[in-house]
């Protein structure tokens, strides 16, 4: 039995859970629509699949924490667990529909490609990443476990660091001194921070 404090409690982190997990169809579903232009560079280097793994693993151990009870949080963690995933999944979506037909799974850089600078783009140069950060994390939050939440942290900051490495590697090779220029004047995933 997971550590919420009620069946609502319970009842709505799976509702956020779901929402999250159809939000990502969603992305899905804007990307198709927006269109896309051929591809003139893909260096994705395994980076997607480390993701995918990353993610996956440090879901399940973190559900397994909860359900194991191991070091359990208080009350007040679900809370701000479930505001965590609810703003990552805004981020997450509102980074998606900036992009539009320039989001891609997998690192790639298309023949009509520029450097998106408006909405959370004028922040931060990945919020797609922070996006997903934030839902992670509040998962951890959510079932109410330290455990959980370290696990999580640990394994999306070497996943997503191994993959924004990629990313800013091809993209500084193929955008040049506008992508360079933007560089300096965002923060990769935590404004005015990280």
């Amino acid at each position: 039995m997971f550590p919420f404090a009620s069946q609502l409690d319970q009842a709505a982190f799976y509702v956020v859970y779901v929402g999250w997990i159809l939000s990502l169809i969603l992305e899905r579903v804007i990307i198709f629509r927006s269109g896309q232009s051929a591809t003139r560079v893909r260096r994705d280097r395994g980076s997607l699949l480390i993701i995918y793994g990353s993610i996956f693993i440090s879901i399940t151990i973190a559900f397994y924490f909860a359900q194991s009870r191991v070091w359990i949080l208080p009350d007040w963690a679900f809370y701000l667990g479930i505001v965590m995933m609810l703003l990552g999944i805004f981020v997450r979506e509102w980074a998606v529909v900036t992009l539009r037909r320039y989001f891609s799974y997998s690192v790639r850089v298309r023949k009509d490609h520029k450097v998106v600078q408006n909405g959370p783009y004028r922040v931060v140069r990945h919020p797609a990443y922070t996006g997903t950060m934030l839902t992670i994390i509040g998962i951890g939050f959510a079932l109410r476990t330290w455990a959980g939440v370290l696990v999580l942290a640990v394994l999306f900051t070497l996943a997503f660091a191994y993959r924004v490495k990629v990313e800013e590697k091809l993209l500084t090779g193929e955008l040049g001194d506008d992508y360079l220029q933007y560089m300096k004047r965002t923060k990769r995933l935590i404004p005015f921070i990280l």
